[in-house]
């Protein structure tokens, strides 16, 4: 037989999976009569087809032996078997590592006929290699492909009155109330309700579904973990009806932050590129203070350890705050619109005043009488005429007086407006000062209670979001701090219409005024000032070692009494399906952005790593190569730049680790197997 060369036999056909090309090839290579070898010429033809795979993005191998007729066909299924192994051991020693290998010895049985019986047997001593070569359209399919590693767990039951409880592996927990969905259009479901679980608590995750800790207005999250949820009944998309709410557990590692709130996600709409991230409403929310299960509450004592403490607790000493008195305070009158006045009546013609009597009356009166009476009506519209023109003449000479002075007017009320602005600001800002300080007066009238009953307290171990001795006097029923001082339930109105001494205008300004002052109330930062307790003790270098053992402590004693678990969970109530959040609002003061570039400026998928605060920032294309955070970086954080992308059907990844504000980072990808891509973005999660 002739020397075998290599032949790639390109089959007629390839397949798409999510976006992932495949494409088919097959190569054979030839054995001497009862021998399982390679020879001279096999070894030749399997190194230039390493060569071909080492270039090939992935691709999955199956190795199919056979032999001739000649012997028992036990002894032929096993050199079958030993010929398949030796073609694998070559190429594994060779570093051509497939994504799978399927090694098949069928022996004599599936022989290939030939006229001449040599050449019938030499080419059935042979092994077939089956390679199946992987392709990624786009980035979106290699992402697609990524993804199917994170399957959403699906939750399915019938819509009842009775609530549902569901538990996910990674120990999501979710309470379903009774008739929560609705169809888009009002109605309900009466069919299966399939309910979809998204986890994302790790940074692959966050990477992989596009997930950055950003508000939509630009300011720093820290994630305590991401989840999807979504609900559907015979394919069509439900929403949560407007009375009912979904609560949702999500684990933590460690004992769960008081500053956590709860943000909702949407698509990313400003940018067609960015479609796909998702950002975060700047509005949050309070998460829950207890665990799922209701009934009598899991408490434990105060520690004594901490109770000796806080009896031997000194606290500042704060008068009570005086209420501020304003003098009554007017609207300022804004400026007339001045309308230039028109006139549109035309002067009276005698012509054109015709009187026509009509039966007896126009037979017998003569000429003289109806021109008498004609010249009478001409008379009175005249006069009317007259008398009108001389009302709008006088309009018009008060018009261009008025705006002979409307500049004057303007300025006078734009002085006027500034000072009452600037009044208001001082009126509000005071009163929201008083009611801080009263806040914290009551609040430390209450410490001084708990301090001197600190061993009859209860710490309750099923508060979700409890740390330290801040949200005990906060939420504790033992002092039961919280609220509005004075129980306001509108501290907007109070301010406006009683302590602030407004007089607000009855026209279309009223609300244009309200807005204005409510603007004030919202920007002035007295308003977002929590209390704290190291405010009010004489050392504060003892108040830090006590919040942390009073932390250390309390975490003990839930475990002693097998509440730990209470400790570890974030609890929310969510209203609408979707991504939502569990974050709070980094404060970082020192900031710089990022600018990268990149080698090849092709369509990438890019995000900055801050694994030690839980945070990532998205990256956004420029001109030129070249590649922005969306949001500032802590200068001196250390981050891992990760980026992926496709070109010709490969995979590329580019992962750089630096300190912001050192050096500026250049990304170099390098092609990489999808196997070792999946684990270099497990890396990431530590």
């Amino acid at each position: 037989m002739k020397k075998s060369t290599l032949l790639l036999l390109l089959l007629v056909f390839s397949s798409s999976l999510i976006g992932q090309s495949t494409k088919y090839y097959t190569q054979s290579i030839y054995f001497a009569s009862a021998q399982y070898d390679l020879d001279a010429v096999a070894k030749r033809t399997l190194d230039e087809l390493i060569l071909t795979l080492k270039e090939s993005p992935d691709f999955a191998l199956r190795i199919e032996a056979f032999t001739d007729e000649q012997g028992a066909a036990s002894y032929n299924d096993d050199l079958a078997q030993r010929r398949a192994n030796s073609t694998l051991a070559y190429l594994v020693a060779q570093d051509v590592h497939p994504l799978s290998q399927t090694l098949k010895s069928f022996g004599e049985s599936q022989q290939k006929k030939m006229n001449n019986l040599d050449d019938m047997r030499r080419i059935n001593r042979r092994v077939d290699i089956l390679i199946t070569v992987y392709y990624f359209e786009d980035l979106n399919s290699l992402v697609g492909q990524l993804k199917q590693e994170e399957q959403a767990e699906v939750f399915r039951f019938n819509l009842t009155d009775e609530k549902q409880e569901f538990t996910s592996a990674k120990g999501t927990k979710i309470i379903v109330p009774g008739n929560a969905f609705e169809f888009q259009d009002g109605s309900r479901p009466t069919e299966m309700i399939e309910l979809e679980l998204v986890e994302s608590y790790e940074p692959s995750s966050w990477f992989l579904n596009r997930l950055s800790t950003e508000t939509d207005d630009g300011q720093l999250l820290q994630t305590a973990g991401m989840v999807r949820t979504k609900a559907t009944s015979l394919g069509k998309d439900l929403r949560l009806r407007t009375d009912k709410a979904i609560t949702v557990s999500v684990p933590s590692q460690e004992v769960t932050d008081a500053e956590m709130k709860l943000f909702y996600g949407e698509k990313h709409k400003d940018d067609a590129s960015q479609k796909d991230r998702i950002t975060w409403r700047t509005k949050s929310y309070n998460l829950r203070n207890s665990v799922l299960k209701k009934g009598k509450k899991n408490t434990v004592p105060m520690p004594v350890e901490i109770v000796d403490y806080i009896k031997n607790s000194k606290l500042v000493k704060m008068d009570k705050p005086e209420f501020p008195t304003y003098s009554h305070l007017p609207y300022p009158k804004a400026p007339v619109k001045l309308k230039k006045p028109r006139f549109y009546m035309k002067a009276p013609k005698r012509e054109k005043v015709v009187f026509r009597p009509s039966g007896l009356k126009e037979r017998l009166m003569s000429k003289e009488a109806r021109k008498k009476i004609e010249d009478e009506r001409f008379e009175k519209k005249q006069k009317n005429y007259l008398e009108r023109k001389a009302r709008f003449e006088k309009r018009l000479a008060n018009y261009n007086l008025a705006k002979a002075n409307a500049k004057k007017e303007q300025e006078r009320y734009k002085l006027e407006m500034d000072a009452w602005k600037f009044e208001t600001h001082q009126r509000v800002h005071s009163w929201m000062s008083f009611k801080v300080k009263k806040r914290d007066y009551i609040a430390l009238q209450r410490t001084q209670r708990l301090f001197r009953n600190a061993n009859k307290v209860k710490i309750a171990c099923d508060a979700a979001r409890f740390i330290g001795i801040n949200n005990l006097i906060s939420t504790s029923p033992a002092v039961g701090f919280g609220g509005y001082l004075d129980g306001d339930s509108n501290p907007f109105l109070d301010m406006v219409y009683t302590d602030l001494m407004i007089e607000l205008p009855d026209d279309a300004r009223k609300s244009e005024a309200k807005e204005m002052i409510w603007s004030f109330y919202e920007t002035d930062s007295l308003h977002s000032e929590r209390f704290n307790l190291a405010n009010y003790i004489d050392s504060k270098d003892e108040y830090i070692r006590y919040n942390k053992l009073f932390k250390d402590r309390v975490v003990e004693a839930c475990a002693k009494n097998g509440h730990t678990n209470s400790l570890r969970a974030y609890v929310f109530d969510i209203t609408e399906m979707g991504w939502c959040n569990v974050d709070r609002i980094m404060k970082i003061s020192n900031q710089q952005p990022l600018i990268v570039s990149v080698e090849e400026p092709d369509d990438a998928m890019m995000m900055v790593m801050l694994t030690s605060i839980k945070s990532a920032i998205t990256m956004i294309p420029l001109k030129g190569g070249q590649y922005q955070s969306r949001l500032k970086l802590p200068s001196g954080e250390k981050v891992k730049l990760v980026s992926i992308k496709v070109i010709e059907g490969k995979a590329q990844l580019a992962i750089q680790e630096f300190v912001v504000g050192q050096k500026k980072p250049k990304l170099k990808y390098r092609s990489i197997r999808f196997d070792e891509l999946r684990n270099a973005l497990n890396q990431l999660n530590g």
